[in-house]
């Protein structure tokens, strides 16, 4: 007699996120270069569809180009503890990765970015409605241009904090965070945020969580990148 097995849409779910790492708060994870050249899918099953703005530069293991006229829509809207990921090289010029910051809007917005070779900062921007809470995370001289890092921004309600991983060692820097207003009205950009600003970024991965991710966490996930794109990408 056959035997059917139903499997619920809570477990299924269940089993499509433990593909990726850290499911729990996982609101979106986006490998652009699998969805090329029309669209971007997020990974998470039952998650918010991502959509591509302008016309970014499709290449073989990640997608170049990435400005404010050229970037992706998560669909995502953050309203409160967040974690910003992102896998990319690190422009000279510098570029804000990631975010849902609009400079001429009452509430500004998060976002990450990287200062350029002249600074040779990654910083988290968390929206505290007409101003913002910061933190910096300044990378050691000769860093690799050619290379992808792995970088996070992560906020809650008292805290926020800056990661990157370099050379496979995770640095991090961490400050105190007061008055944090989250910004409902802007679904998070990635590649760039709504206001324009050097450039453009190479990336190859965005992921967006809805709690701040600990520093053990993010080990997880950049285990996961090492194991799972570190055959064709060249990751520091």
């Amino acid at each position: 007699m056959p035997t059917s097995i139903r499997i619920t849409d809570a477990n299924f779910t269940s089993v499509i996120a433990s593909i990726y790492p850290q499911p729990t708060g996982l609101l979106g994870f986006f490998l652009p270069k699998v969805d090329a050249p029309t669209s971007i899918a997020n990974k998470v099953f039952g998650g918010a569809a991502g959509s591509v703005v302008g016309a970014p530069t499709y290449n073989a293991n990640s997608v170049s180009g990435l400005l404010s006229t050229a970037c992706f829509d998560s669909g995502l809207t953050i309203t409160g503890n967040a974690t910003y990921l992102i896998l990319c090289k690190l422009p000279a010029s510098g570029a804000r990765l990631m975010g849902n910051y609009l400079s001429t809007d009452a509430n500004l917005g998060d976002f990450i970015d990287w200062t350029g070779s002249g600074g040779g900062g990654f910083r988290i921007f968390a929206s505290k409605g007409a101003t913002q809470a910061s933190g910096a995370l300044y990378f050691p001289a000769g860093y690799d241009a050619s290379k992808f890092y792995m970088l996070a921004g992560t906020i809650d309600t008292v805290l926020i904090s800056a990661y990157a991983f370099i050379n496979g060692q995770l640095n991090t820097i961490q400050g105190p965070l007061s008055g944090r207003v989250a910004k409902t009205d802007k679904t998070v950009r990635m590649g760039a945020t709504y206001t324009a600003s050097a450039g453009p970024a190479e990336a190859a991965l965005f992921g967006i969580w809805n709690r701040a991710l600990s520093s053990g966490q993010l080990q997880d996930v950049y285990n996961w990148v090492i194991s799972n794109l570190g055959s064709v990408l060249s990751i520091s």
